[in-house]
């Protein structure tokens, strides 16, 4: 979907490289931090053809300025993917709120790790967040990106065992935070420690395997939202204490699918809220 409007900051036009600029350069730079395709973070596929109709530029000239400006350090741009990215873009779109932070991240792990500037990216997007205390992780290799008084202190992650020989990818204890990998399941240990606790909770016995591959297919979508490993063994301990079963005509209890399937919004909503006490003990 276009934008509806793009913010450009005064002092572009008192800039002294901008000044120099000839009054083609000044366009192209406008139409790139104003234009219908760009995005919240200033990095966002713009094949030579869209620019050239939305310009009226004939080809040769897109590529010319494109150059131009590549040169100037104003953009950087990917003849292969047609992706550019505007170093400034962010100084002139800042971002007001956290909530708004978590869209640039979104944004931020859709674009293909194969651009040359990704590295560009995640520094100029790291000092954007801090700015709205949001903690940058990178796109797979740890960036440090708050400054110290907004670190959270971490507990101690428990020992875990070692992975039997051919086993999928589990979570591996961490104090840094990483999204839910793909292929990860919900470790052995953490399944008898969530029937335990229901035991002591006086709740029902019950299979949490169906829950367990649904809880998984949750947060491996979820990768906007990183967590350390203490904090998703505490959101599964919540999932499992919420199940609910439903009892047999003969007085047995199983699992219901069905309600599971229809609470499963509810509860992730609930899982996923502020964390309370519960969440860290």
């Amino acid at each position: 979907m276009a934008r509806d409007f793009g913010k450009v900051r005064t002092a572009f036009w008192a800039d002294d490289r901008v000044q120099a600029w000839p009054e083609r350069i000044k366009f192209m730079a406008l139409y790139l931090l104003t234009a219908p395709h760009a995005n919240a973070i200033g990095c966002f596929r713009a094949p030579i053809q869209y620019i050239a109709a939305d310009t009226g530029l004939e080809a040769p000239d897109v590529r010319q300025s494109l150059q131009f400006l590549e040169e100037e350090d104003f953009l950087r741009y990917c003849n292969k993917t047609g992706f550019v990215f505007i170093k400034k873009f962010l100084s002139h779109n800042c971002i007001e709120n956290p909530k708004v932070g978590s869209h640039c991240i979104k944004l931020a792990m859709a674009l293909p790790r194969s651009l040359p500037f990704i590295a560009e990216i995640e520094t100029v997007l790291k000092v954007a967040l801090a700015t709205v205390s949001i903690q940058w992780v990178g796109f797979g290799y740890h960036i440090e990106t708050v400054s110290q008084p907004y670190r959270t202190p971490e507990p101690e992650p428990e020992p875990q065992p070692e992975p039997e020989r051919g086993a999928r990818e589990k979570p591996r204890a961490s104090h840094s935070r990483r999204v839910w990998p793909e292929d990860a399941v919900v470790p052995e240990s953490w399944l008898k420690s969530a029937a335990e606790q229901r035991k002591r909770a006086n709740l029902p016995e019950i299979d949490l395997t169906v829950l367990a591959r649904m809880f998984a297919n949750h947060y491996a979508a979820d990768r906007a939202n990183p967590r350390t490993v203490t904090e998703y063994q505490a959101k599964w301990n919540n999932w499992a204490l919420k199940e609910k079963v439903n009892e047999r005509s003969n007085g047995t209890s199983r699992n219901s699918t069905g309600d599971t399937i229809r609470e499963l919004a509810r509860m992730a909503i609930q899982a996923d809220g502020e964390p309370d006490g519960d969440d860290f003990r």
